[in-house]
């Protein structure tokens, strides 16, 4: 797979023996899926010996493995610049070149880790798949979608796909933007082609399983989900589409088991405290979703989309005014936000004041 144990090891001075235990137990843990007890184990090595690259490609691939693509990438190009022959550290950038959809990288990184091991399965599978993904790293529709110019990308992309059907960048984004569209039936059309080309492309059968939720089709979304997490067991993105499934269904004990699983394997996730205190919220477990909604703002004062959920996690315990003083730092910070004016109208009606409701609906 992906993601297996270390393939080559370049000898490392001047503190190997220092920090080898600890390495070897990040990546056995690692290796079963422990991914607290492999970062903690890694960064003890690292603590040891800050030569240890060993250890660094290691807690590489657990933020890789979290998400972390951009902490991820830093720790692999730290090490081969340290060690250009460092295969695994090749592999990760490999990983990460793939996922950012910079295709010329994908090529570049899994040929150089051919010229160590000519037989590396990992770089023969992934170099096999851009033989059907059309290479054009970073070309103008790439630079268009990145930028967030959605509607220019979606011209270059179709002009891409006319040229050639199985684009696999060009079917994997225009399925997502078909879908945003609510163009259900087409965005499926494009991610089952790029299925059928390319049977374990996760991010294609993530991004399936998303078009199927907001078609409302939750149970398939949901199984989609579980056959990503078959692949690939503690998917981070596959656990965190899976809770919010569970959630938009009203499954509540569902959907917080999920949310719990992907934060013992990836406490740092960008979304998921903030969207397992709005699953709590839905199941009417109002101090424990502020508890956690207000640790949010604690640590990032200026977070608006985690004081909106305490104002509305507020509101829906009957504190109002508390509610009411959360939307007003949110207007405070962005006079302009239609989520919190909205909000706070609701609330004052909530709470009686029918007049400023409707003046707070009009301002």
């Amino acid at each position: 797979g992906a993601f297996g144990g270390p393939v080559d090891v370049m000898a490392q001075d001047p503190c190997p023996s220092a920090s080898a235990v600890d390495a070897e137990a990040g990546w056995t843990a690692y290796s079963d899926g422990r991914m607290d007890e492999a970062r903690t184990r890694f960064q003890s090595a690292l603590q040891r010996c800050d030569n240890d690259h060993y250890a660094r490609t290691g807690l590489g691939y657990v933020f890789l493995r979290e998400g972390d693509t951009q902490e991820g990438a830093r720790l692999f190009q730290v090490v081969v610049r340290a060690e250009p022959g460092n295969v695994d550290a090749l592999v990760g950038l490999g990983l990460v070149s793939w996922r950012s959809g910079e295709l010329d990288a994908v090529r570049r990184h899994f040929e150089t880790v051919l010229q160590y091991v000519p037989d590396h399965p990992t770089a023969l599978d992934y170099l096999e798949r851009l033989a059907g993904a059309a290479p054009r790293a970073q070309d103008e529709a790439d630079r268009a979608w990145s930028s967030g110019d959605t509607e220019r990308a979606r011209q270059l992309y179709d002009g891409r796909l006319a040229a050639d059907p199985d684009d696999g960048i060009a079917l994997l984004r225009r399925g997502l933007m078909h879908g945003w569209d609510a163009e259900y039936d087409r965005a499926l059309e494009l991610l089952e082609r790029l299925m059928a080309n390319d049977a374990g492309n996760l991010d294609a059968r993530l991004a399936r399983a998303r078009v199927l939720a907001w078609s409302g089709r939750l149970g398939d979304a949901t199984a989609a989900a579980k056959e990503v997490i078959g692949m690939e067991p503690g998917n981070p993105d596959a656990l965190a589409a899976m809770a919010l499934f569970h959630s938009w269904a009203g499954r509540a004990d569902e959907a917080l088991e999920s949310y719990d699983e992907l934060l013992s394997i990836a406490p740092d996730h960008s979304t998921a405290r903030r969207e397992r205190a709005q699953a709590l919220a839905w199941a009417e477990q109002y101090q424990q979703s502020i508890g956690v909604y207000e640790a949010l703002v604690e640590q990032r004062p200026d977070d608006v989309d985690s004081r909106l959920g305490l104002a509305r996690a507020r509101g829906f315990s009957g504190d109002f005014e508390g509610a009411l003083e959360e939307y007003d730092r949110v207007l405070e910070m962005a006079p302009g936000d239609v989520r919190a004016r909205s909000g706070r109208a609701r609330t004052l009606g909530w709470s009686g004041r029918l007049v400023q409701a409707e003046r707070s609906a009009q301002e």
